[in-house]
């Protein structure tokens, strides 16, 4: 099962058929709606609602539905897939999920609300962050990645950038000063020279902070390294990883 951003489901299926030479396999495309559960009581929400989350199909109201935990950096996350007709009723099904009133309950975002909690859960996203130009190490996809596993078409130049290095560039996360107006395609600058450019960058604040993601040339990623807002600024943005970024997954 291959989940897509909007309007991506038909190049992707292009480029998979296009590596399908010889596997007894079809390749279809279900346009399913998704809907994500993300937090601390994404579970507990689910658990009210009468859907079990151990089972990845399931049904609602004789309709089938898959539920998929994938965590959203540190957040617990169910992303539910179900037919477009019945999302209205699921969603309205999760809302009234009866948990306890000291725990609060399930609210309905839009995608400006997912963009800022993946801003601050360290996720970068495609189509905004990084292209099909874009090797996985580059996006800082390694959560993507597996190299243990049999060969698969585009091992050999990522097992080598991972042994071996070799990187120009990679996304980070970055935190910056509230008082910045800053918007995606801002450069970034290390002593006097650009050196990173800006991708995405969140609305909301904690304090005095509020994160970011950027394009940074390798060479000035270090832990200690902080980039200017302008060629003769002080160096006040510090650089963290992703939470996409921390190894590959196992096989």
């Amino acid at each position: 099962l291959v989940v897509t951003e909007p309007g991506r489901m038909e190049p992707v299926a292009q480029h998979i058929e296009a590596y399908h030479v010889r596997e007894e396999v079809e390749i279809g495309q279900v346009p399913l709606l998704r809907l994500d559960l993300i937090g601390p009581l994404a579970e507990a929400a689910l658990h009210a609602a009468g859907i079990d989350p151990t089972q990845p199909l399931a049904s609602f109201r004789e309709q089938p539905l898959l539920t998929l935990r994938l965590p959203f950096g540190a957040l617990p996350r169910w992303m539910l897939l179900c037919p477009t007709p019945i999302a209205p009723a699921l969603a309205a099904h999760l809302l009234d999920a009866p948990l306890p009133e000291a725990q609060g309950g399930v609210r309905l975002v839009g995608i400006h609300a997912y963009d800022e909690a993946r801003l601050w859960a360290g996720v970068p996203r495609f189509g905004t962050d990084y292209t099909t130009e874009q090797l996985p190490a580059e996006a800082a996809r390694y959560d993507t990645l597996h190299f243990n596993k049999g060969c698969y078409v585009g091992q050999e130049p990522h097992a080598r950038l991972h042994n071996r290095g070799g990187l120009n560039q990679k996304l980070m996360g970055v935190d910056l000063p509230v008082t910045a107006a800053l918007a995606p395609g801002a450069e970034l600058f290390h002593e006097g020279q650009a050196v990173a450019y800006l991708t995405s960058v969140a609305q909301l604040a904690e304090g005095t902070i509020r994160p970011g993601i950027a394009m940074v040339r390798i060479k000035h990623i270090a832990k200690e390294t902080r980039l200017s807002l302008t060629p003769a600024g002080p160096p006040e943005v510090a650089l963290r990883l992703l939470s996409t970024d921390f190894g590959a997954r196992p096989a």
